[in-house]
Formats: structure tokens, sequence, C-alpha cells
């Protein structure tokens, strides 16, 4: 069978050059080959093993199958290549294996049916696959669709073996995704790469509030050990490819994520990189990317873009709220007060999601004499419900709220700090009354605890 021989002859190439020069040229090369493969699927549905109809499809040799070879010594341990080059020197050297004998030889020397299943899918099943990564306080889920052609098609899922990196923890976590979606449990604090190296045949996108982390991670010294910039290229050449293929939506009843998206593209639009349509979409300042006015991107591929539909969509509605909130009072001050809660409401939640992402955060709101604070695990607030709370502070007016997971007691004008993984992250007290929690808050904020 020759398609998965020359993947394998092309990995053992590979293997053998980078043990004889240590080159870190292999890496790139690898990575390379994946690049291809997957250019090959973003424009067609054919399957490794199928006729040849051109010249061009003898290049299915090379790039996707060898690419399986490094996904299955990934996934099902150092050594099982070998293994699998072994058991065929004994069994077929001076005859040819076919698609099932391969795929028994992979069972046997990973000693793992699922390493076959993978096999069979891998070199038979058309598409690319796509995998989402969302992050919670126990760990990150995965959930999977297949693509052909960059359109989701209906396709059983793959088999994926994936490595995870955390920053601040030196071994790396292995899975292997077999289903439409897995639950990892993973200790981290909101900062992760999943497949780092970009080993596998897949692309891999992330929710803003993981975007936006990663991003704000390069411009800080001390990220640079785990997230290195070609790390970060290959993270930001797959969120090319969906956010360009219109793989992004905004759920409807999370209007807040479209802030995080545009705070996101508009840092990651001033990088080095992306470039070409990709960056002029993520940012309309942007006169040019390389040669090509930005103008011309526009014309011809952004304002399909569904990602940007929406957030316009949502923004125009944030604005138009205003003034309502505005009219609900008739005081000048407290119309100042209402305006200034609402848009600092949304800036800390933001910047508190990135900070704290497990369960220490606060979101603080500043005024003259009130300040609010309102808890912050990210998965449990609603950004409508803290305008809820900007508003009935406002109808208590000398009185100051506090919602945490438990909640406390602070003295007039003390500064308190809150300790987060070694870091100290100051929360300013100011304000000239105090009011206890009572059943009137639970009563109206049953959701915030």
């Amino acid at each position: 069978m020759k398609l998965p021989q020359e993947g394998l002859s092309t990995y053992l190439e590979w293997i053998i050059t980078k043990s004889l020069d240590n080159s870190s040229e292999i890496d790139e090369l690898i990575s390379e080959k994946r690049r291809e493969g997957i250019m090959k699927d973003s424009t067609t549905s054919t399957t490794i093993i199928s006729e040849f109809h051109s010249p061009e499809d003898i290049s299915r040799c090379f790039d996707k199958p060898a690419t399986f070879f490094v996904m299955l010594e990934l996934g099902f341990g150092q050594g099982t290549v070998a293994k699998v080059v072994k058991l065929l020197m004994q069994r077929y050297a001076y005859a040819s294996a076919g698609l099932m004998e391969w795929r028994q030889v992979i069972d046997e020397a990973a000693n793992d049916r699922l390493a076959g299943e993978f096999f069979e899918k891998y070199f038979t099943q058309p598409g690319l696959p796509l995998i989402r990564v969302s992050s919670t306080a126990e760990g990150i889920n995965l959930t999977q669709s297949v693509t052909a052609a960059k359109r989701v098609i209906n396709s059983s899922s793959a088999i994926i073996p994936l490595d995870v990196a955390v920053i601040d923890v030196a071994d790396r976590t292995v899975l292997i995704l077999s289903n439409e979606t897995k639950m990892v449990r993973l200790k981290h604090n909101g900062l992760m790469v999943v497949d780092p190296d970009r080993r596998t045949h897949t692309i891999i996108v992330y929710e803003p509030e993981v975007y936006l982390r990663l991003v704000q991670c390069t411009e800080v010294s001390s990220c640079s050990t785990f997230l290195k910039p070609e790390t970060m290229k290959r993270i930001a050449n797959d969120f090319c490819w969906a956010f360009l293929g219109n793989h992004f939506t905004i759920p409807e009843n999370m209007p807040q994520k479209a802030r995080i998206w545009t705070q996101f593209m508009q840092i990651l639009s001033e990088t080095k990189y992306v470039h070409g349509s990709c960056a002029c979409c993520m940012n309309k300042n942007l006169e040019r990317s390389g040669s090509v006015r930005c103008s011309w991107h526009w014309n011809d591929v952004c304002e399909e873009l569904r990602l940007l539909k929406q957030i316009q969509h949502f923004t125009s509605l944030k604005q138009s709220a205003i003034p309502a909130l505005k009219n609900k009072f008739s005081d000048g001050t407290e119309n100042y007060w209402v305006q200034s809660m609402s848009h600092r409401v949304s800036d800390y939640l933001n910047h508190c999601e990135l900070l704290l992402p497990l369960d220490n955060g606060y979101i603080s709101v500043y005024t003259n004499d009130r300040l609010a604070t309102v808890s912050c695990p990210v998965s449990s607030y609603r950004l409508n419900l803290l305008e809820q709370v900007a508003l009935h502070l406002t109808q208590l007016r000398n009185y100051h709220f506090h919602a945490t997971e438990r909640i406390f007691r602070w003295d007039f004008m003390e500064i308190k700090s809150a300790k987060f993984k070694n870091k100290i992250i100051e929360i300013h007290i100011r304000t000239k009354y105090l009011l206890d929690y009572d059943d009137s808050f639970k009563d109206r904020f049953p959701n915030i605890s």
C-alpha cells in the first residue's frame, strides 16, 4: 500500500536527519508539511486513499501521510513508530500490506485498537478537523467538527492525538480526542496552548478570552519562554484560517464577547504574526498590510465576515442602550454616574477576566464616593446582570454593595488586597456608607453569589 509507506519513509527521513545534525530546521519542515496538508484539505474534500487524476495528486503521498506518523508517536507513546517498522519488516519485507494489514500492525505496535481506528479514519475519511478550545476552572473543553473546503461537513468524529502546554508547568498533558466533545481536567491559570508545536493535522481555535490572554502574554517578558514567537505565529495562522473561513460567531446571549473579540483583534492586527486580509479585517484603521491597501481587503473579504457583522451589531445595541439608562433619572449627576458605571463595568470586566480567570477576581467600578465590586468567576457573570447592579446602586445612591463568593464587611476608606498565584491585585475601597448584604439583593440578583 503506497500512501502509508511513502508517509512512513518521509517521517523516518525527518527523524534520521534530525538525529544526525540535531537541526531545528526539521521541526520547521514538519510544520511546513502540516501547512501543505491543511492547504489541500482547505480546497478539496479528497481522501488520502483515492484515485490520482493529475500529477499534483502525487503530493498526497508526502504531507498528510507523514504527519500521521508524527501524531501516532505523540498520542500512543515514544517508540510506537519503531515498533510499526519492526512488525512491517518481519511480516511484509517481501510482500505487500493492504489497508487492513497496516491497521493490524498499528494496533499491535500501540497495543491499542484506537490506534488502528485512527489510522483507518485518517487515510480513508475526507476532511480537516476543527477543534474549539474553551477554558474552565477545572480544565479545558474541546469540541471538534470536520471541515472540507473550509465548510463543516457531516462526518464522524476524527481521532486526534494532542498535547497541552500550561505556563509554569514543565510537562505537557497528552490526550486523544475521539468524540465530538471532551472535558480535560487540568490545573491551569488561564494560559495554556493546545498542540503548541502544531504537529497535528487540525485547526485549533480558542474562545476570545483565551486569545486575549495569549496575545497579551506576548507583550510580557516573563511569558517569552512559554509563548515563543513561532508558537504565537502558529496560533495566529489557525485563527486567521477560521476567521476568514467564517467559523467564529458570538452567541446572542453573550454580547459582552464582542468587546473581547475587538480588543484581541486590535492587538493582534498590529503584530508581525498576521498580514494580508486577516490583519486588515481585524483592524479597519490599518491603511495597508504588506504591499496591498487594506481598503481592497475590506471590499473583497472583510464585509462578508460573520464575526465582524456581529461585533458591529452588538456594539450598536450597547450604544443605543446608554440613552435609555440616562433617561431613568432626572438628576444630571446621577445620569453621569449611570453612564460612567456602565462603561467601567464593561472595561473592568475584560480586565478582570484576563488577570483572574479562576475564582478570585473582582470587577471594580469607581465614582465620586461610591464603589461597586462584583466577583468575577468568568463563567458565572453576564454583562446585563452587572448593568442591573449598576442601576440598583444608583437607586441606592449612598450605599456600598459587594457581591463576592462570601459577603465581607469592609472598613471605611480601607484599602484591601487579594493574593492570586503570588501576584497582588489591589482592591481599592472608597465609600461613605456601608450596606450589609441583605435579602433584597438576593431577590433582585439571584444569579450573583
